[in-house]
């Protein structure tokens, strides 16, 4: 059982949706639809010899560092479905409850109305192809904001010309990715609802242990199909569904994780994906490059689907 209480608040694009947040380990909490901390997800031990390719796609293009292990995953995760259920059809018969009769709608918060104001101003702002900015809830009153991109000069160079004194208050986590991993950062940037977000996603560590566990969860993607990435700090996506059980409106990850390869300062970047539709494209490219992964998508798969993004260190 997973407290509700205990998962990121996701951020939606058009409106805010109000309610309590609990901070992630780094301060700051990702902002998406129904949920509260944000985080990434990892896997375990396993040689770069035994990663291959699955569903005839293409070989694997330099061994990843970060790799998901051969050994089997737990019982619970393997004997779960992926989430392809629907949502219920609604109540047709007339016997809606009269609006006159619901509760008032709660009052918009000034946090709320903080982070609709720095979504709409992120999605104006001009920046590095490489980076994105991510709105995140900074306790129960502040707004923090944080920065995934490939070089330390974008994110320094984005935040002295986005910021402005008014802003002082906004409490930044930078985050640096491997140019390898660019095309997964293109494509969150390239979704309609960038940079608001329609999940949840919240990682119990953001730093493990190589030969641990990488545990959290994902809320908000009932009666869609769920995909969970890893995008390696060398490029290489994993596909974790082997790694998740489902609960209701709670997608829950354990993954075993090793590095295999010296400490680097890039990080992981775990991308949760949810469609209307089974994610073949995706899916059946699992264990390529980042750049072939996300190469002529089509369709909702393409800049529609409900996103999650996190990021996390394995040393």
């Amino acid at each position: 059982e997973v407290a509700t209480a205990d998962i990121p608040e996701p951020i939606l694009p058009d409106a805010v949706t109000p309610g309590p947040v609990t901070p992630d380990p780094a301060g700051l909490s990702p902002v998406l639809p129904d949920q509260r901390t944000l985080s990434p997800i990892l896997p375990d031990a396993v040689s770069p010899e035994s990663v291959g390719p699955v569903g005839g796609g293409g070989a694997v293009q330099g061994a990843p560092e970060t790799i998901i292990a051969t050994a089997p995953a737990p019982a619970q995760a393997q004997t779960v479905a992926p989430l392809n259920t629907r949502p219920p059809a609604p109540d047709m018969g007339g016997s809606a409850e009269p609006a006159a009769s619901r509760p008032p709608a709660p009052p918009v918060s000034a946090q709320d109305l903080a982070i609709g104001d720095l979504i709409a101003r992120i999605r104006a702002a001009v920046s590095d192809p490489c980076l994105i900015a991510l709105p995140r809830r900074d306790g129960p009153d502040g707004v923090g904001l944080a920065l995934i991109a490939a070089q330390d000069a974008a994110m320094e160079s984005f935040a002295s010309t986005f910021l402005t004194a008014e802003d002082a208050d906004i409490r930044q986590r930078r985050t640096l990715v491997d140019p390898r991993q660019c095309p997964a950062i293109t494509y969150i940037r390239q979704n309609t609802d960038y940079p608001a977000t329609r999940m949840g996603l919240r990682i119990d560590n953001l730093e493990i242990t190589s030969g641990g566990r990488l545990t959290g969860v994902l809320r908000g993607a009932s009666g869609r199909f769920v995909l969970l990435l890893l995008v390696d700090d060398n490029g290489v996506v994993q596909d974790l569904q082997r790694f998740i059980s489902f609960s209701g409106n709670l997608a829950r990850f354990d993954v075993p994780v090793t590095r295999a390869g010296a400490p680097r300062d890039t990080s992981q970047v775990l991308l949760a994906i949810a469609t209307t539709r089974p994610p073949e494209a995706i899916r059946s490219r699992n264990g390529q490059l980042a750049q072939d992964v996300f190469a002529g998508l089509t369709g909702e798969i393409a800049d529609g689907a409900h996103l999650a993004v996190a990021t996390f260190d394995v040393r």
